[in-house]
């Protein structure tokens, strides 16, 4: 029998009822908020252990033995712990780390290690940066060029800003930048090897200079080369002579021997250079040439007295009277025959041939094409427009001595002619690296600027042409130059005492040194003075004549 209320009133839900939908939902969100507090857990502890590791102080073990040992608890050695004992003999110093952080010591139940003799530590630094013995002179060469790599790369791994100065930095007050580097070890130049250099073919099609010419056989061998300018100007040769080759299987040597000899020169070997000079054998070495000087001493004997007098003092001085070089000087007939070397023999022509033009004499031997490389211009002032031009450069990366001389000759009417052996005496070769920067300077400002840091100068050659040479040499070497001083002698000065007073102010020791070889001399005739001094002290002559 069914019951009449439960088929009347239906069944409603009570308050802990939940359809299934619903717990199914709220399954999903529990596990979801669960899933999410659990990556941020995990997230939280990988940041604050990352952040702790790299926060911590680094320690320095010099071998793995005494980083155990270094690793005890740092416990104050005037009160041991009671859990150890210590060797009241041989006491061991706590290690002092860096003091980044302070941590307490932590305690340990475990016995303490017995103390262990000390090897030696081994270097801290890197293997890169521990000096060790270079076993020849090439890889010495390779280490100061990775030194000095290294130091030009230094500047971009320092703090410290570009543009602050230094105490220590050279010329810091100095208005012009200079360039000061070490004189870094130069490889050795063998000579055999590199003039029997093989050279499967050389070809040259188009006209280039001798100068370029004997650039290019330097760098291909690698031997430093020295042109003596006066040779070449004593067979008519300049340095713009063309040169067009074309050859095969040959070598250095034979290329050089090639363009020279055609033109009466060779190539004199030496240690670690080659000279360009005259070309002779050892038989023929002394020449014996005849000038014709009636014109020069036609007036009285006195004149003849004199030429001879000056070419002895002027011209290699203190070798004439030896009879052991076989040098020679007579004047007969109004014929000055000479029997000395090829360079002396051109300082002769060169001396007449000045002399002529002092004298305003016509040459007697017109058609010799030597006598248009003769001046009386000093060099010092022939060069005078072409040292006070102003040029501009920004080498500011370690570059090459010689293609910075090339930079300069593409911009002004410049040839330099880097001297290979006084350079290496130096320290120096074309290949050594330096820096330049200078902003519309003259040039003879911007070599200074250059050369001087390195103990290098300039010696003019000619109106435009430099050569690059060591002080020392420049200081050593003796040129003849014409001055007239007519000017000066109407100011009731006679030439005895303008002589006097030009000693006075180049330095009156220098003039009684037997040694150095300073000279000057008067021609009443043509009221000129010849004077035999340095390049250097010629720049002070021609300032102080011409001012008078």
């Amino acid at each position: 029998m069914t019951d009449k209320n439960d088929s009347a009133q239906p069944m409603l839900p009570t308050d802990d009822w939940s359809s299934p939908g619903s717990r199914q939902l709220r399954h999903r969100v529990l596990i979801g908020g669960l899933i999410a507090v659990c990556l941020l857990t995990v997230v939280a502890i990988f940041y604050v252990l990352s952040n702790r590791q790299e926060n911590q102080p680094p320690i320095a073990s010099p071998n793995p033995a005494s980083h155990q040992s270094d690793q005890a608890p740092n416990v104050d050695p005037v009160q041991p712990s009671p859990e150890e004992k210590v060797d009241p003999v041989e006491e061991a110093k706590p290690v002092e780390l860096p003091a980044a952080e302070d941590k307490k010591p932590e305690e340990t139940t475990d016995p303490p290690k017995p103390t262990e003799p000390t090897e030696t530590p081994k270097p801290t630094e890197p293997p890169g940066l521990t000096a060790e013995p270079v076993p020849s002179e090439n890889e010495q060469a390779e280490a100061a060029e990775l030194s000095q790599l290294l130091q030009e790369f230094s500047p971009l791994l320092s703090n410290t800003p570009f543009d602050q100065p230094t105490e220590n930095q050279p010329g810091s007050a100095s208005s012009l930048p200079t360039t000061k580097l070490p004189k870094p070890p130069l490889r050795r130049v063998s000579m055999k090897s590199s003039l029997n250099f093989a050279i499967a073919e050389f070809t040259i099609t188009e006209p280039i200079s001798l100068h370029t010419f004997l650039t290019q056989v330097s760098t291909i061998s690698g031997i430093p080369l020295e042109i003596d300018m006066a040779a070449l100007a004593s067979q008519n040769v300049t340095l713009d002579l063309p040169v067009t080759l074309a050859t095969k299987q040959t070598t250095v040597r034979q290329l050089l021997q090639t363009i020279l000899q055609p033109h009466g020169l060779e190539f004199i070997e030496s240690d670690q250079s080659l000279t360009i000079s005259y070309l002779s054998t050892e038989d023929e070495r002394l020449q014996d040439v005849t000038y014709p000087v009636a014109d020069l001493v036609s007036v009285d004997q006195q004149q003849a007295t004199d030429l001879v007098n000056w070419i002895q003092s002027l011209i290699t001085p203190g070798n004439w009277e030896s009879a052991d070089t076989g040098y020679q000087i007579k004047l007969q007939d109004n014929q000055l025959r000479i029997k000395h070397l090829p360079a002396a023999q051109f300082q002769v022509f060169r001396l007449l041939a000045r002399l002529r033009m002092a004298r305003k004499i016509d040459h007697p031997e017109p058609a010799d094409e030597r006598t248009a490389v003769v001046s009386l211009i000093p060099r010092v002032e022939q060069a005078e427009k072409l040292l006070n031009e102003s040029i501009s450069v920004n080498v500011t990366r370690s570059t090459p001595l010689l293609d910075i001389f090339t930079k300069i000759e593409q911009e002004l009417a410049v040839k330099f002619v880097l001297n290979g052996r006084t350079l290496r005496q130096s320290g120096w070769s074309a290949r050594s690296d330096v820096t330049l920067v200078t902003d519309n300077e003259t040039l003879l400002q911007s070599l200074g600027v250059l050369l001087t840091p390195m103990e290098l100068t300039i010696r003019v050659i000619d109106a435009n042409t430099l050569e690059i040479t060591s002080l020392e040499d420049e200081v050593a070497r003796r040129e003849i130059e014409f001055y007239p001083v007519s000017h000066l002698l109407k100011k009731n000065r006679s030439p005895q005492q303008l002589i006097q007073l030009i000693q006075q102010k180049i330095g009156t020791s220098r003039f009684g040194d037997d040694q150095i070889n300073q000279l000057i001399l008067f021609d009443p005739t043509s009221k000129y003075l010849m004077i035999r001094e340095s390049q250097s002290n010629h720049r002070k002559l021609s300032y102080l004549l011409s001012s008078g």
